[in-house]
């Protein structure tokens, strides 16, 4: 990826005074405290709940084996015991990662430890002991503490003579009172920065004793705070009090293009992918994140802007027929989406690029790669005899000749053009891949499914190496990055990918080995040894896909 280019985020980062943290290493922060928070370290008030007991029980052994692995020291109780979560409250732009932070960790939390992960909890939720609940309080806008926090009712109460009178009591909002029988749970007062002063001091008892009105929330409920800057980013905003700021650890949250990118490749993860967008911010990432402008109507770049251009991207080329066939026909709504969502400097850029791709290189790579290597009557487990497709010769050899003229082109778009090809083969590699497994009878036996497997990967990587011989060493460096990334993020590829070792994915041995067989039999004598030995070994090193390992892992 490129050099990222200070940017007006960077200097309002820096003008802050905070302490700055990228999304990625907040998350963790964030898992720490609520691993530490869900351990129960009296079991006797569930003596009467022999269900529940043994649940946190066991639920505390993860959580003691958990702390070994990430800090490298054994759990102890009293240590522990005193350990206290100091509210975090992230401060930024919008669409920074601000609230994601804090539904990531959650979700990291509750994929380690088998629990279900509730992220919207209405008035008819039930709570169940091994639930992870997320509640996120908007506060933006706010007046008065009664809107949120429970409306007064009248009450009849004995006193310890027996009399009776009418006392005044809040009718608490439901949610805040199902933490106390899940396993764990984040309470997120959002955009708290926007909220009015009454409202913040509201805030106070909650942020440094847990209690709100009368209810104490339980240690396993974690709370925390986001906010914007006010003015300085283009928000309207309530200076925090001085007593609200000294219970609260406040942080500068940014996410950053190369984070953003990982994320997202991971999550659209499947035939359509992310259309480009990804190889776009990879080569202008400087275009990643812009403060809003309050004179635009618009959007503006940023984490969230740039997630939801690719949900729109996504649901247009579908409705126009899918991916290598419904690009084309979306291009103009693709760049009015793109101008809408991450405004007219950022779009612009994102719609010239589209228009490049999409009439030039994309095509051509969709071409290449859908070209059979083999003959469809050769047995191409047998590789190195296998014999090529002879019919299709021609017109692989047209292709080529057209991909060499736009490399060997004056032009000042043969970078941008090379780049995108790359980024294309990639994506073309990767679906073909996921279609023909899919394709395959998930009835036959165990055996000769492998073996079908097998041929689709030997085909694909046949293709794939028919189609890097065409472009230069950094750009064939691309897209074998580009490749891996997304196929060692998939469950959908068999045997092909070695999940045996806990967080660690990489290709099965047998696979590996099978790959480096077909690049170097079918590289056409166009690359010399040390090229094929450098693509083999790009292709096939071991490759870590997140997970917890040392420490939490991030989004």
């Amino acid at each position: 990826m490129a050099k990222v280019t200070v940017n007006a985020i960077d200097t309002l980062a820096q003008g802050s005074r905070l302490g700055t943290r990228h999304t990625k290493d907040i998350i963790p922060m964030i898992e720490f405290d609520l691993l530490m928070g869900m351990y129960r370290f009296d079991l006797s008030e569930y003596n009467n709940q022999p269900e529940r007991k043994k649940f946190h029980a066991d639920l505390n052994k993860k959580i003691e084996s958990a702390f070994k692995t990430l800090t490298g020291q054994e759990f102890e109780e009293d240590t522990a015991a005193s350990y206290k979560a100091v509210v975090k409250c992230l401060l930024g732009p919008p669409g920074q990662g601000k609230t994601a932070s804090f539904q990531v960790a959650g979700k990291n939390i509750a994929k380690r430890f088998g629990l279900n992960y509730i992220e919207h909890v209405d008035d008819s939720y039930q709570p169940k002991m091994n639930d992870f609940i997320f509640v996120s309080q908007e506060c933006a806008g706010e007046n008065s503490s009664l809107t949120w926090g429970g409306l007064p009712k009248a009450v009849e109460r004995k006193d310890v003579d027996g009399n009776v009178s009418n006392v005044v009591v809040k009718a608490l909002n439901y949610r805040f009172t199902v933490f106390k029988d899940v396993a764990g749970g984040v309470l997120l007062l959002d955009d708290a920065a926007n909220a009015a002063t009454v409202v913040q001091n509201a805030l106070l008892p909650v942020v440094q004793f847990g209690t709100f009105q009368g209810l104490k929330l339980p240690d396993h409920c974690i709370v925390g705070m986001t906010g914007n800057l006010g003015s300085v980013d283009g928000t309207y905003t309530t200076e925090f009090s001085t007593a609200l700021k000294t219970r609260i650890v406040s942080f500068f949250v940014q996410d950053t293009p190369k984070d953003f990118v990982e994320r997202a490749n991971k999550k659209y993860n499947d035939g359509l992918g992310t259309l480009g967008v990804t190889s776009f911010i990879e080569k202008h990432p400087q275009l990643f994140a812009e403060l809003p402008d309050p004179q635009s109507k618009g959007g503006f770049a940023c984490s969230r802007s740039w997630e939801n251009f690719i949900d729109q991207a996504r649901s247009i080329v579908l409705r126009n027929g899918g991916r290598g066939h419904g690009e084309y026909a979306s291009l103009i709504e693709i760049s009015e989406s793109a101008m809408s969502i991450l405004g007219p400097k950022v779009g612009h850029e994102v719609s010239s690029y589209y228009q490049a791709l999409l009439t030039s290189a994309d095509p051509l790579a969709k071409e290449i790669m859908s070209i059979p290597y083999f003959d469809a009557k050769t047995n191409v487990m047998d590789v190195k005899n296998a014999e090529k497709s002879k019919e299709n010769k021609a017109q692989i050899e047209a292709i080529s000749e057209k991909v060499m003229a736009k490399r060997t082109s004056q032009s000042s778009d043969v970078l941008n053009f090379q780049y995108q090809f790359s980024s294309s083969i990639s994506d073309y590699n990767y679906v073909t891949l996921l279609r023909g497994i899919s394709k395959i009878d998930k009835d036959l036996p165990e055996s000769k499914r492998e073996e079908e497997i097998k041929k689709v990967f030997i085909e694909s990587t046949a293709r794939f190496t028919q189609a890097l011989v065409l472009i230069d060493e950094a750009q064939r460096n691309f897209a074998i990055s580009h490749f891996k990334t997304r196929l060692l993020s998939s469950d959908k590829l068999g045997k092909i990918i070695n999940t045996s070792a806990g967080d660690k994915r990489e290709f099965h041995i047998e696979y590996k080995t099978l790959m480096a067989h077909v690049i170097n039999s079918t590289n056409g004598g166009k690359l010399t040894g040390s090229e094929i030995k450098s693509i083999v070994a790009a292709l096939t090193d071991a490759d870590k896909v997140g997970g917890f390992n040392k420490r939490p892992s991030g989004p």
